[in-house]
């Protein structure tokens, strides 16, 4: 009997821990359309009799809906937004992602308007190597540039985190 109470408390102080999650608002009508392109084209398919057929035809309609409305954190989507910014638009655009990447949740799956760490990543990685041309060895160090004050002649580099004051030294890119 003393059981439950227990049982109770600790769902209580588990609630207490739990995250809440981070929403972008005109990412959740995005990811409505989107939701509701799958919905509508979906039932296109329920007509066909065998589930090869079906799963041929949903593969198509999601090719499609990945074309219209690219997810978050996909080459397509970062290449749809992000392509042909200056650098310093670059700067500024990761200062941003940075901020919503703190506020995010680990996992890979979202709902409506949520964005993941992973997505976040996903596009900071894609800005550092189409518009800075260095390609990240992890997408966490996404949010570092070359510092401006470096060691001349000197093989360590050292790296600056965006809208941080964090300094890494060594080289964590793989190209530069």
């Amino acid at each position: 009997m003393k059981k439950f109470p227990l049982i109770f408390v600790m769902l209580l102080s588990t609630s207490a821990f739990a995250v809440e999650r981070y929403i972008d608002k005109a990412q959740e009508g995005y990811d409505m359309k989107r939701a509701e392109y799958f919905k509508t084209a979906r039932s296109s398919c329920s007509h066909l009799k065998t589930v090869g057929d079906r799963r041929t035809c949903e593969r198509k309609i999601t090719d499609k809906a990945d074309e219209k409305y690219p997810p978050r954190g996909s080459s397509a989507y970062s290449k749809k937004n992000y392509s042909g910014m200056s650098k310093e638009q670059a700067v500024a655009k990761l200062v941003e992602l940075k901020s919503i990447y703190e506020k995010a949740h680990g996992g890979s799956k979202a709902y409506p308007g949520e964005l993941t760490k992973n997505a976040v990543e996903a596009e900071a990685s894609w800005i550092q190597k189409n518009i800075f041309g260095r390609r990240t060895l992890s997408s966490s160090l996404s949010f570092y540039l070359p510092c401006e004050k470096q060691l001349p002649g000197s093989p360590i580099r050292k790296y600056c985190e965006i809208g941080g004051d964090k300094v890494l030294e060594g080289s964590i890119y793989s190209t530069e």
